[in-house]
């Protein structure tokens, strides 16, 4: 229904993604549906959820400006092989959120067990991840050095 293009926001100084309907006529029900999809992203707002910065009309076509994100697909990743185990790949930013969470609220050994509950989860998937786990490696480190 839509692409999705590496675009950047001259007002916001930044790359960003832009969501625009593939070229040519739309339906009426293909627009209501893009819309709805921009209502509803724009609506949330959740450390997983895209940040939607701008929903418009460009010379009639629509489109929806979103925070870019760098890595790889999860297609792409699938091309590589199958991935460990996929409710590790949803459940690992969670378990990492909540571990950030704990460690501002003070609660160290809550903060240590997500951290490293994050790390297992993680150390077996794609390479691209591999960076995450080193950050979550160190920053757990710190934490257990700072006990």
């Amino acid at each position: 229904m839509g692409r999705v293009l590496r675009a950047r926001h001259l007002k916001l100084g930044r790359a960003v993604a832009l969501k625009v309907l593939v070229p040519g006529a739309h339906d009426a029900r293909q627009l209501r549906r893009f819309e709805q999809e921009a209502r509803a992203a724009g609506a949330l707002n959740h450390p997983n959820i895209l940040a939607v910065y701008d929903v418009g009309e460009h010379t009639g076509e629509p489109y929806i400006v979103t925070e870019l994100l760098q890595g790889v697909t999860l297609r792409e990743s699938l091309r590589e092989g199958p991935v460990a185990d996929m409710a590790d790949l949803f459940l690992a930013p969670k378990t990492r959120r909540l571990a950030q969470i704990e460690e501002k609220r003070g609660n160290r050994q809550k903060a240590i067990a997500y951290y490293q509950q994050f790390v297992e989860l993680w150390k077996d998937c794609d390479p691209e991840l591999r960076l995450q786990v080193d950050e979550v490696r160190a920053r757990l480190a710190a934490l257990e050095k700072a006990r």
